[in-house]
């Protein structure tokens, strides 16, 4: 059990019982509903060390003033609280992260730097509030889909900070960060700049780096540089896909592509002028993403062929687009490893293409038969002979009422004609007449 009482000075303190001591917390000016509120709270925790912390003693002990948190960190009775400036937490996250790409590694040290920058690095993590991160992302003058790429790391790393301890609050989760498509920079490659492009490409190893994307929606270069030749299978005509971006999900290492006619012709150009006993499809093992998308503009530039946006993504979805309308869907993101939702978010597209089909006439649409017969046998033809037949029946005058001009009836050879009011008042005009 513990006690409230108050000093010479009017301060309010707790003791309370501990394996026969009497140990002593000072609170300060706390008022009497504080400080029996506090003594509530202490007993709970007391008695949390042979029943377990529950939900509410955790968050009571969260919320804590440090000054007081360290008192009863002295006490033994919590853990003490790590002190972590801004640089230095992020440093040990980072560091704890084994398990990525350097390429998202990379992502976090641009990220980290904004936020060093802002909050100065030697601030306490645990002084940033949600006004200051809001702030910090007003700060960011980056595109729309960097600013969204940035405040999802940043979530992520105080969320791990709250998990820690180190943080009683994210910050950051109130700021938006869910990735948003934008589709002003889609581009289909269509047959004709297809072509023009693959005609451009100075060699077999850039006619793959192309025709890779473009006809097997692979990613690039994190697909195309561990693509190897044992990787092809001629006779089943398939090739295994490495994929380095989703391995961390079940199955996600790798998948099988057909070896489509496209590829297959490639392919085996290059299989043909690769040298005896190469292991890897493409030869330059230097290749990455930035020195590719130079080389790549260069080359566009020389055939005289606008750059267009996200070269190599467009050229995946360009493909992915074109494979949709042959194949089902849930087949397609099996060849291209993404899933539906991500396909109709940020690959699948609408070309000229597919207006030019939905304003087609439908008639157009199917070859008319050749006449091979001519004009005069097939007029004797038993086929048409019964359809003059049938057409000199239909001259004869039909039994019961007619219509006025304008009203649809039924067919009034197979069925009783069913009379509406308005033809039941023509009729009534008429013997009144």
């Amino acid at each position: 059990m513990a006690s409230v009482s108050k000093d010479k000075k009017g301060n309010r303190k707790i003791q309370y019982s501990d394996d026969g001591r009497r140990p002593t917390i000072y609170l300060g000016k706390y008022n009497a509903r504080q400080a029996n509120s506090f003594k509530v709270k202490l007993e709970a925790l007391l008695a949390s060390r042979t029943t377990g912390l529950d939900e509410d003693v955790i968050q009571w002990v969260e919320s804590l003033p440090d000054k007081i948190h360290a008192k009863l960190a002295k006490l033994g009775l919590v853990k003490p609280r790590t002190s972590h400036t801004v640089e230095s937490y992020i440093d040990l996250y980072i560091a704890s992260r084994t398990d990525v790409k350097r390429s998202t590694l990379g992502s976090w040290y641009q990220t980290k730097q904004t936020l060093v920058d802002f909050f100065g690095g030697d601030r306490d993590i645990r002084s940033i509030t949600p006004d200051m991160a809001t702030r910090w992302r007003e700060s960011l003058t980056v595109s729309d889909a960097t600013v969204r790429k940035r405040t999802s790391i940043a979530k992520q790393i105080f969320r791990r900070a709250l998990a820690d301890g180190v943080v009683r609050e994210n910050p950051f989760s109130h700021l938006v960060s869910a990735s948003k498509a934008n589709k002003d920079r889609d581009f289909f490659v269509d047959a004709g700049l297809t072509s023009r492009s693959m005609d451009a490409m100075p060699n077999v190893q850039w006619r793959l780096i192309f025709g890779l994307p473009r006809y097997g929606g692979i990613r690039v270069p994190s697909e195309l540089l561990p693509l190897k030749w044992t990787d092809v299978d001629w006779e089943r005509n398939t090739v295994l896909i490495t994929s380095p971006k989703t391995e961390r999900h079940p199955g996600g290492e790798s998948r099988l592509i057909p070896l489509f006619p496209e590829l297959r012709e490639i392919l085996m150009e290059a299989f043909d002028q690769a040298p005896e006993g190469a292991e890897y499809v493409l030869a330059d093992r230097k290749a990455n993403r930035v020195n590719l998308r130079t080389q790549f503009a260069r080359i566009l530039k020389r055939a005289g062929i606008p750059m267009w946006p996200k070269p190599f993504q467009n050229l995946r979805a360009t493909r992915e687009t074109e494979l949709v309308e042959k194949f089902p869907i849930h087949v397609v993101c099996q060849w291209i490893g993404n899933s539906p939702a991500v396909a109709a978010k940020h690959y699948l597209q609408v070309n000229d293409d597919h207006f030019r089909k939905a304003t087609q006439n439908p008639t157009q649409l199917v070859a008319a038969e050749p006449r091979d017969d001519s004009q005069e046998k097939s007029r004797e033809s038993s086929n048409d002979k019964g359809l003059r037949e049938n057409a000199s029946n239909c001259e004869r005058p039909q039994k019961g009422p007619t219509a006025p001009v304008g009203i649809r009836t039924p067919n009034l050879r197979f069925r009783r004609p069913m009379l509406y009011p308005i033809e039941l008042q023509a009729l009534d005009l008429a013997k009144a007449s």
